[in-house]
């Protein structure tokens, strides 16, 4: 397989994931706003919870907190840009399919939001252990008790497992997305 296919099957779906849809739902939410509250409120709900998803699963040791944040700020920008337009206009009536649509798909994302929160909670009692490395800053990439946060969590001889990853300077896992050499 090139080297650019391998770039573009993997990093393709990992952009698209944490940027380009979370940008997609906050513009569709401001854009919705001039239809009137009751077209905006689905918007609302789906940019929101999917954000909330991605925010706390996402794999941000791909691009760092900065981007992360950036991103979370902008939705939270378009919903309130979004609410101050819906607010003031009396709209266009509902679009029922756009609620049914849009509300079962932000349902899904509100339930694996709850399940990435429950991850990243213990019911027993914790394990106080030193963390081994040193000297850099690290990030857990897969590590909690569900699977939304934990890929191991329903493998029982890996349920317990964690994906360490270290950062660079800036905060991200690699110079560039998919580099071809790690600087081993």
């Amino acid at each position: 397989m090139s080297r650019l296919r391998t770039l573009a099957i993997v990093t393709g779906p990992v952009v698209i994931v944490h940027v380009f849809v979370p940008l997609l739902f906050a513009f569709a939410l401001w854009r919705s706003a001039p239809a009137g509250v009751l077209n905006w409120l689905p918007a609302l709900y789906l940019a929101l919870t999917f954000g909330a998803f991605i925010y706390l699963a996402g794999a941000w040791s791909w691009f760092g907190q900065v981007v992360r944040l950036l991103v979370a700020a902008v939705t939270v920008a378009a919903a309130l840009a979004g609410a101050r337009r819906a607010l003031a206009t009396s709209g266009t009536g509902l679009d029922l399919i756009d609620l049914i649509v849009r509300g079962a798909v932000g349902t899904v994302f509100l339930v694996a939001t709850i399940s990435a929160v429950r991850g990243r909670r213990s019911s027993g009692s914790a394990l106080d252990l030193a963390f081994p490395l040193r000297g850099c800053t690290f990030m857990i990439g897969q590590g909690g008790s569900t699977t939304a946060v934990n890929y191991h969590a329903d493998h029982a001889s890996q349920a317990w497992a964690l994906d360490i990853v270290k950062l660079n300077a800036a905060g991200v896992r690699a110079a560039g997305l998919y580099p071809a050499d790690t600087g081993r």
